[in-house]
């Protein structure tokens, strides 16, 4: 079983030097917010970030104009760099799990031609002469499991390139975390190794365009909200309130009027 992780936010030493910050770092309001947002945006990619509640406007303004954040529609943002800062530590932990795939289906031998290690190896790899209480158990999955990993425990086979692609597909496109739940509700649903990715993929595709219906759902709710509680502020109106909300917009209107060449 994989050993459980602690996530985490990784911050270099080194942007105290970096241009960008040269004017974020020394200020506590503008470094703080960009960690918050930091922590936030790792934490949902590879989809976008939701904006915090109060954030401090002036200091949002200038994260983006050093090119630090990039704020998108209905209140969600990115940090820029963080795809490929992602996407490297990605591709390290494939690297890591391919190599230690190779080593476990190239047993060390000793002279006499039989395997110095039992079935169950040194770097904790399930063997194929005996499958491990994880492969037994899958349900079982390690907080922090890789998909690669989660596909070797599950199938106890190493993923062919083409697979690694695949993988790699799904987990740009949703939270890994998610990917290897679904990997392990489909593979106790059925071990067919055949159509096993297809039906990962079609879970995590419905998974999607639910989330996209209940986000749709509740920007629909939250506009309804508004437009009810400002019915209500008007309906609770007294006339003279209403006549002078009436004589604030001609003054504002007039006034732009007059501002215009």
């Amino acid at each position: 079983m994989t050993k459980p992780v602690d996530p985490y936010t990784r911050m270099y030493w080194r942007l105290i030097d970096d241009e960008k910050f040269v004017e974020i770092y020394p200020d506590d309001h503008h470094f703080a917010l960009y960690v918050r947002l930091l922590m936030a945006a790792d934490m949902s990619w590879p989809a976008s970030a939701s904006l915090p509640f109060a954030t401090r406007k002036a200091s949002l303004q200038k994260l983006c104009d050093v090119g630090l954040v990039d704020v998108l529609a209905s209140g969600r943002y990115r940090i820029r760099g963080l795809d490929a800062e992602r996407r490297k530590r990605q591709q390290k932990a494939s690297n890591a799990a391919a190599s230690r795939w190779e080593d476990d289906e190239q047993p060390a031998r000793s002279a006499n031609g039989t395997d110095e290690h039992p079935p169950s190896n040194a770097n904790g790899m399930p063997s194929r002469a005996e499958p491990s209480q994880a492969e037994k158990e899958p349900s079982q999955a390690g907080p922090g499991e890789s998909a690669f990993d989660a596909y070797y425990r599950l199938t106890i086979k190493p993923p062919s390139q083409a697979v690694i692609a695949w993988l790699n597909r799904l987990c740009d496109a949703n939270p890994e975390a998610t990917v290897v739940k679904v990997m392990v509700s489909e593979w106790q649903a059925s071990s067919n190794p055949a159509d096993f990715l297809g039906r990962v993929q079609t879970r995590l595709a419905a998974i999607a365009r639910h989330q996209t219906q209940a986000s749709e759902r509740a920007a629909k709710d939250r506009g309804d909200r508004e437009r009810e509680e400002a019915r209500k502020r008007a309906e609770s109106q007294t006339p003279e309130q209403r006549e002078r909300i009436a004589a604030f917009k001609a003054e504002a209107v007039a006034s732009i009027g007059k501002s215009m060449p």
